[in-house]
C-alpha cells in the first residue's frame, strides 16, 4: 500500500528525482541470532531508482516468547563479528572509510582531501547518515560509496544542473554525482562545486 511521502525533498536529494512512494509489506526475515520471524517492513521506492531505506517496523508473531537474554547476547556478539555496510555508528569518517574496499577507500580519501583543501574552515560531520562537511551551520557537501560506485552530494537540488556541461560523462541525478573509483571527479571540478556551495551557504546565513 502506498502512502504520501513526507520526506520527499530528502529522498530526492540523496537518491535522485522520481515519483517516490512509501510502501509497506510483510516478509519473513532472519534475525542476527539466526531466528526467523514474520515482520512488517516499510520502505521508500521510485521507478528507475528502486527500493530504499527498508525498515523493519514490527514483528507480526509477537505472541511468541521474546528471545532470552542469552540469545540476545549471542546475537550481539555475532553482529560485532560480521562486517556490515558502514553507517554513522562508525562515529567518524575514518571509521566509515576503514570499512570500504581498498579502491573505494582510496577514491573517497582523495575526494575528502580535495574538499578539505577547498573548504579549510569546514568541519567533518555526518548529515542524513552520510560522511559530510559542514560550514556556517549548514551541510556543505557529502560523499559515500556503494557496491557499484562512489557519490558526491552537493546537498541541494540545483548545483548539479548548474554544472551539467562540466559533469558530462558522469552519471548524475538532481542531487547526486556518481563516479567510479578508477575514474574520479577532476580536482578542479570538485573545488568549483565546493566553492559554489560555500557561497550559497553564506548567502543563506547572511542577515
Amino acid at each position: 500500500m502506498a502512502k504520501r511521502v513526507r520526506e520527499l525533498p530528502r529522498l530526492r536529494r540523496l537518491y535522485g528525482a522520481g515519483r517516490w512512494r512509501k510502501l509497506k509489506g510483510v516478509a519473513v526475515v532472519r534475525l542476527g541470532s539466526g531466528r526467523v520471524r514474520k515482520a512488517e517492513l516499510h520502505w521508500h521506492e521510485a521507478h528507475g531508482i528502486g527500493r530504499k531505506e527498508v525498515k523493519r517496523k514490527r514483528h507480526l508473531d509477537d505472541r511468541q516468547a521474546a528471545p532470552p537474554k542469552a540469545e540476545e547476547a549471542v546475537a550481539a556478539k555475532a553482529r560485532t563479528k560480521t562486517k556490515t555496510k558502514p553507517t554513522p555508528k562508525t562515529k567518524t569518517i575514518d571509521g566509515y572509510l576503514a570499512a570500504l574496499s581498498a579502491d573505494r577507500r582510496a577514491a573517497l580519501e582523495e575526494l575528502r582531501k580535495i574538499i578539505r583543501a577547498a573548504a579549510p574552515k569546514a568541519e567533518e560531520c555526518f548529515s542524513y547518515g552520510l560522511p559530510a562537511f559542514c560550514q556556517d551551520g549548514r551541510p556543505l557537501v557529502a560523499f559515500s560509496a556503494s557496491a557499484g560506485h562512489c557519490s558526491l552530494f552537493p546537498m541541494n537540488g540545483h548545483t548539479v544542473a548548474a554544472h551539467k556541461a562540466e559533469l558530462k560523462g558522469y552519471e548524475t541525478s538532481k542531487g547526486t554525482i556518481r563516479f567510479q573509483p578508477a575514474d574520479p571527479l577532476p580536482a578542479a571540478l570538485v573545488r568549483k562545486l565546493v566553492k559554489a556551495r560555500i557561497t550559497e551557504n553564506r548567502r543563506l546565513t547572511s542577515p
